[in-house]
C-alpha cells in the first residue's frame, strides 16, 4: 500500500508508484482512478449478493448521528439530512435510488457485465 494522503497529486504519484514497484511503464492516473472505481462498484455488487439492502446504509449508531454536546454546533445533528446525502451519493456514484447497488449502466460503462447478473 502506498501511504500518500493529503499528498499533492496522490493520484498521479501512487499510479506511478504502482507502475514502478510491478514493471509498468504505462499506467496513467485516469487508469489508476478507473482501477479505483472498479474496486468500489465490485464489493458494491459483492454487498448485493450478499443480502445487502439500502437500510443497512443507515445502520449508524447514535453516537455519530446524535446532537453534538458542545460548541458552536451545540445540538445539532447531521440526522435529518442522511437520506438526502445518501442519495446524492448513491446518483454520484452511478447506483441505483432504490436498492443502493450499481445500475447496469454502471456496469456496462466499467467493463463489468459479467456482475449484472448479481442485480435484482
Amino acid at each position: 500500500m502506498f501511504n500518500v494522503r493529503g499528498v499533492k497529486n496522490s493520484v498521479g504519484l501512487t499510479g506511478r508508484s504502482l507502475a514502478q514497484a510491478v514493471g509498468w511503464e504505462d499506467f496513467s492516473a485516469k487508469e489508476a482512478m478507473r482501477v479505483g472505481e472498479r474496486v468500489t462498484n465490485l464489493i458494491r455488487s459483492m454487498y448485493g449478493r450478499r443480502g445487502f439492502q439500502k437500510s443497512d446504509e443507515f445502520c449508524v449508531t447514535l453516537k455519530r448521528l446524535g446532537p453534538l454536546p458542545a460548541g458552536p454546533p451545540e445540538g445539532l445533528s447531521i440526522e435529518p439530512f442522511l437520506p438526502a446525502m445518501v442519495e446524492e451519493y448513491y446518483r454520484q456514484m452511478g447506483w441505483d435510488a432504490e436498492t443502493g447497488l450499481p445500475t447496469p449502466d454502471t456496469l456496462q460503462r466499467l467493463g463489468m457485465e459479467e456482475f449484472l447478473e448479481d442485480l435484482p
